[in-house]
């Protein structure tokens, strides 16, 4: 019986997507057992996991002073070791910057995950999304990982594409779609106000770019290359954003984070 669940993913409060991500998922699994379990959550953030979900949360510090560099340390070993299941989920599962702890977290996984198998811990990857996995090391921790798995749901075919291309044998792997879609929505009155505060009314068309490093670094001009050193400030924003708008500067860009 599932009673604590370690969730490993990107839990640093500081983007909406992954916190509703996290409800979505909570949501879910709670729904679906029947009770409420209790989640450990990795973090940068320990006061925003615990003041702003309604669900049975641990949060995990993982900053140097818990002994941690991001999700490198003894506070997510020791998570993974006491709960019943491990899940990763979101997008952790790329090499760009395979061997660095502060960005990426695939090479921590590498090193904690075997660990936990060989104790009898449960794994699994939920609503994932897979790559980019350009390196030869990349594509060995993909297919070692996805191995682990007691389970795999991809939130896309390009995830699954790339899983399958790097030999990965699990054969319990299934399509989802993103777990975000079940979060709870907001009513009319609080979409009308967060548009107007974005300086839009309702009804008008609009399109929104998460602009952040992930854009400026990955994305380019030329299709099949990479930047390698990302723009800085609202400079780099702005870029990002008019490469999505095919212009040469965005019409309206907010410079919030």
């Amino acid at each position: 019986m599932l009673k604590a669940i370690t969730l490993l993913g990107s839990s640093s409060g500081r983007n909406a997507g992954d916190a509703a991500l996290i409800a979505a998922i909570m949501d879910g699994v709670d729904a679906r057992c029947g009770e409420r379990l209790l989640y450990e959550i990795p973090t940068i953030r320990p006061a925003y996991i615990r003041d702003h979900y309604p669900h049975r949360v641990r949060p995990v510090g993982m900053l140097p002073w818990n002994f941690s560099v991001k999700m490198l340390g003894l506070p997510t070993l020791r998570s993974v070791r006491r709960t019943d299941l491990t899940v990763i989920f979101d997008a952790i599962l790329f090499d760009r910057a395979l061997y660095n702890p502060l960005f990426n977290f695939m090479s921590t996984l590498r090193l904690i995950l075997p660990w936990a198998k060989r104790r009898g811990r449960r794994l699994a990857c939920y609503n994932v999304g897979v790559g980019p996995v350009r390196t030869a090391a990349g594509r060995r921790m993909l297919r070692t990982l996805a191995d682990l798995m007691d389970f795999i749901t991809v939130r896309d075919q390009e995830s699954l594409d790339i899983l399958r291309d790097v030999g990965a044998r699990n054969p319990r792997i299934v399509i989802g779609a993103d777990a975000a879609v079940n979060a709870p929505a907001a009513d009319d009155a609080r979409v009308t106000a967060i548009l107007r505060k974005a300086g839009f009314e309702p009804g008008e068309p609009a399109l929104g770019i998460n602009v952040n490093i992930y854009v400026d670094t990955w994305a380019a001009p030329v299709s099949g290359h990479l930047r390698r050193r990302p723009a800085k400030g609202h400079r780099g924003i702005e870029r990002a954003a008019a490469l999505f708008l095919g212009s040469s500067t965005p019409t309206r860009a907010s410079r919030g984070s």
